[in-house]
């Protein structure tokens, strides 16, 4: 028993001195240098109609002039058509292509200049806004927490089987030589 309380006060301890305040931040500040850390967002709006016919009327709309989202409102099979088509901001990886790759091609206040084809039927897009987003420290802390302490785990265990004297037996209890 004794083995145990202080097998689970050693880990404990390895824990507390590698996920300090202070190594959690320098954790953050590395991978914020890294490029890629950032990540882009666009906000946009889309229309979704079932007919690649109905879509090139509603771009020829669009182009003479017709409000984006009001179009979504009367016209769009989606969901999200009751708010003018509005998607929020997202991240590529959450659209599926080529809706994201059309979406991220657009300058904010452009539209497709002509339908995308999804498995969900026929969209025009409208980018909003977008946006470059960095992580904050607060954001990132139990990820932070939780990979610094598995690898501070993994280290310690690693020191142990290096010194401990580990012998290996076969099924019949012979000891089974080191492999070198």
């Amino acid at each position: 028993m004794e083995q145990v309380i202080l097998r689970n006060r050693v880990v404990e301890l390895t824990l507390q001195d590698a996920v300090s305040q202070e190594k959690l931040r320098a954790r953050y500040d590395e991978l914020a240098a890294e490029p890629g850390f950032s990540y882009e967002q666009v906000r946009a709006r889309h229309i979704l109609v079932r007919e690649e016919d109905e879509a090139l009327e509603l771009l020829a709309e669009l182009e003479a002039g017709a409000d984006f989202a009001e179009l979504a409102r009367e016209h769009s099979i989606d969901p999200g058509a009751t708010n003018g088509g509005d998607l929020g901001y997202f991240v590529r990886e959450q659209m599926v292509e080529p809706f994201a790759s059309a979406a991220f091609a657009l300058e904010p206040g452009a539209f497709s200049e002509a339908p995308v084809e999804t498995q969900f039927g026929w969209h025009l897009i409208k980018v909003e806004d977008r946006r470059t987003v960095t992580p904050s420290f607060e954001q990132l802390v139990p990820e932070l927490r939780e990979l610094m302490g598995r690898e501070a785990v993994t280290a310690l265990l690693d020191e142990l089987r290096a010194d401990a004297l580990i012998e290996r037996f076969d099924m019949h209890g012979s000891a089974v030589p080191r492999a070198e």
